[in-house]
């Protein structure tokens, strides 16, 4: 998909702004209404209290779409220190992190690993860990519920300089998985010791993620609640993309995609909620 790095003139405000623009052809291809989704899963993202680039979605006169999004890195014009997870954490372990993905049936790198270097004051890498492994364990489980399997270690950055540097704001969250080969993943980094393959949901899996949000920082009745919370949030999700103008086949394809991992999810909140009780 081509994209393009421009300043340009933001239609809200008439001032120039630096933006990310992507562009898409009209009409049914390999990534079709990508853009349409993932101007909803920004909204999603931003519904749930993450921090989100300003964006806009228009078309032209041939039904092309063109999503811009204002660039995080900039400010008036000047460039703000910004590294990819998997840039920062390659200089700490450049064995483990050999690539920003985990192979079929691998477990390294994992989110494991990203939470211990984020929380850790030793690293420099957040002013602020307790908020942002909150924030990063957000975006994981969005991630599942929005049929994203696409949030490896590239799509999500340190933004400013040692002693302020955050989380980025979230970038790229497209629902990947609908467009198959090999996207289709339930995730591009594992987690809790399991193996991925493809669209198969492994044994443990809910309960595996509600684990995951105590070594980001959250008490375990606090990574029950975000799941829920997400639940909630993305529980009308194919009527969304279909109001926000996606494609018959595509919003039956995401229903399908999303449909199994919800379940999951519903019944490892149920059950881990009654264990406690």
């Amino acid at each position: 998909m081509p994209k393009l790095l421009h300043r340009m003139v933001w239609p809200e405000t008439g001032q120039p702004v630096d933006a990310l623009i992507k562009f898409e052809k009209a009409g049914p291809g390999k990534y079709q209404d990508i853009l349409v989704l993932e101007d909803w899963a920004y909204g999603v993202h931003e519904r749930f209290g993450l921090p989100v680039p300003a964006r806009v979605l228009l078309h032209d006169d041939y039904g092309n779409q063109i999503l811009a999004t204002t660039r995080f890195d900039r400010i008036e014009g000047r460039p703000v220190p910004c590294e990819s997870l998997y840039g920062a954490l390659k200089i700490l372990n450049r064995k483990i992190f050999e690539t920003p993905f985990t192979d079929a049936f691998k477990t390294e790198p994992n989110f494991l690993q990203v939470s211990q270097a984020l929380m850790s004051p030793r690293t420099g890498m957040s002013a602020d860990p307790g908020a942002d492994g909150a924030s990063m364990f957000s975006r994981i489980v969005l991630s599942f519920l929005i049929c994203n399997g696409d949030l490896h270690l590239k799509n999500t950055s340190i933004l400013g300089g040692r002693g302020q540097a955050r989380l980025s704001p979230v970038y790229d969250p497209a629902p990947m998985r609908l467009y198959g080969s090999g996207d289709d993943n339930l995730t591009a980094i594992s987690f809790g010791g399991l193996r991925f393959f493809r669209s198969k949901i492994p044994e443990g899996f809910g309960a595996k993620l509600a684990e995951l949000g105590t070594h980001f920082g959250l008490r375990p009745s606090r990574a029950k609640s975000v799941i829920s919370d997400a639940l909630e949030l993305t529980a009308r999700a194919t009527e969304e993309i279909a109001m926000a103008g996606a494609a018959e086949n595509i919003v039956l394809a995401f229903g399908q995609l999303q449909g199994p991992v919800r379940e999951e999810l519903k019944a490892a909140v149920l059950r881990n909620t009654h264990a406690g009780a």
